[in-house]
């Protein structure tokens, strides 16, 4: 008798989850899956359109030939094609939401009954934003990473400012040298000194390209001829 009381209560507890709390779980779920999936539609607009911001403000800088633009530039173009494969599968994903509608019936069971695909729907698009928020935050990630690639090309000019005037003080000492050495009676200095007035001649293309007035394609410029002055000056040393 005992196992018998004991059977019954089991198959009521198991009937009153199925018909009960399962569903009732179930209906929370659908309605939490709906209130995710518009904010993770509205962060993925917002996404794509950062996105498109950023590679308007990349594009100019694709086109220098300066090292100092270029390598920035080639791992900016990198992210942004990164970030764009994001974009295609969380609109993939986006678009594979089914988000049913659960009708408010006196129980949610009735619901179920009358309509049991939601059941599995409401299950996937649980497991879908999941990975659609994995996603999106990864994605996030490289905007900001693209950003600060951005913001890092924007501050060229100003770097570049300060190593040509680090440059001009490597000059002055070599410059320096040459005369004391000419003074001790060293002749044969010709290699020096043609270095020497390359480099000053490099350096000095780069006043314009570094002034406040300068447009992107003077500081690409004198990206350029810095980068050969360096070269002049480290041979010269």
């Amino acid at each position: 008798m005992e196992s018998l009381v004991i059977a019954v209560l089991l198959i009521l507890i198991i009937l009153l989850v199925l018909v009960v709390f399962l569903p009732a779980y179930l209906e929370r779920l659908s309605r939490a899956n709906r209130s995710e999936r518009d904010g993770l539609a509205a962060d993925t607009t917002t996404l794509e359109r950062d996105m498109l911001r950023l590679e308007r403000l990349l594009a100019p800088y694709t086109r220098a030939h300066s090292e100092a633009y270029r390598s920035i530039a080639v791992q900016g173009t990198e992210q942004l094609a990164t970030i764009k494969e994001d974009i295609v599968v969380l609109d993939g994903l986006l678009s594979s939401l089914r988000i049913p509608t659960v009708f408010d019936y006196l129980l949610p069971a009735q619901h179920f009954v009358m309509a049991p695909e939601h059941i599995g729907a409401i299950v996937t698009d649980a497991r879908l934003l999941r990975q659609m928020k994995a996603r999106l935050g990864l994605a996030q990630g490289r905007i900001d990473q693209l950003q600060a690639l951005v913001d890092s090309l924007a501050s060229i000019p100003e770097r570049l400012g300060n190593e040509q005037r680090e440059m001009t003080r490597r000059l002055a000492t070599i410059d320096a040298t040459i005369d004391k050495e000419r003074e001790g009676g060293i002749g044969a200095l010709d290699d020096f000194a043609r270095d020497a007035t390359t480099a000053r001649r490099l350096l000095n293309e780069c006043n314009r390209a570094f002034s406040a007035s300068a447009t992107l394609y003077d500081v690409d410029a004198g990206a350029v001829a810095l980068e050969t002055a360096s070269s002049v000056l480290a041979e010269a040393e």
